[in-house]
């Protein structure tokens, strides 16, 4: 049993706790009052937003769709035509001399001729392909088909983060 002392202490004990628990609540109220108009729950887009612009796994998926749906337009690349061109361009300098420079004959004496030529010549060329065995269209359907893929990869990185 306690004396007179030990419930004295007791009591200024629990009296000290309830002070505190009062001065603590109080104080939380008062918080409570205050911050409301800070505190905000987010969105779930909200929050997706927030993780693209933080989160390095989210970028790096988005970047390998970005790849790999550029395959799609390298795909139809074949179905378009080629256009192929050439072009040369040359320099020649040709000096001669006929006949022999000492002759007294003026018609055959000595002749010579300069000519400075500067041939030139370009060419284009342009095919388009008709039929390669469906070769590309099952590329384009196989680049198509990829992206999708990625897309559901991509979604499924969303929801793990």
């Amino acid at each position: 049993m306690l004396g007179v002392e030990g419930r004295r202490a007791m009591t200024s004990c629990a009296i000290a706790s309830r002070r505190l628990r009062s001065g603590a609540m109080a104080l939380f109220a008062l918080a409570a009052v205050l911050l409301p108009a800070s505190v905000q729950a987010e969105t779930m887009a909200q929050a997706l937003s927030d993780a693209y612009l933080v989160n390095p796994v989210l970028n790096a998926e988005r970047a390998r769709l970005r790849a790999i749906d550029e395959q799609v337009a390298f795909a139809k690349s074949g179905l378009r035509p080629f256009v192929s061109g050439t072009a040369d361009t040359n320099y020649t300098n040709q000096n001669s001399t006929t006949g022999t420079p000492g002759a007294l004959d003026f018609g055959a004496a000595g002749l010579t001729s300069d000519g400075v030529n500067h041939p030139h010549g370009y060419g284009v060329q342009l095919s388009q392909p008709l039929f390669e065995g469906f070769r590309n269209l099952n590329a384009i359907r196989q680049a198509k088909a990829e992206v999708q893929a990625q897309r559901e990869l991509l979604r499924a990185v969303e929801q793990t983060t």
